[in-house]
């Protein structure tokens, strides 16, 4: 339609797996996955967190998690 897109988010980086370990690491509950909508990724807000707004949306507080891991 030679018109420019009314939103657009542009992200930059790179992130490589092997054959399989993403799916393999999807069923170690090694990611959190939610369901979107184009509200949640073209807000406006710039004070906005997309990660801590999904987190809320699945009913996990982000002040509750933690920045380290250990082993039991």
């Amino acid at each position: 339609k030679n018109k420019s897109p009314e939103n657009a988010k542009i992200f930059l980086g790179c992130a490589v797996w092997d054959q399989g370990q993403l799916n393999n690491e999807i069923l170690e509950n090694s990611w959190i996955i939610t369901n979107s909508n184009k509200e949640l990724i073209f807000h406006d807000d710039l004070e906005f967190s997309l990660w801590n707004k999904c987190l809320k949306k699945m009913g996990v507080d982000p002040s509750k998690l933690v920045s380290y891991s250990g082993s039991a």
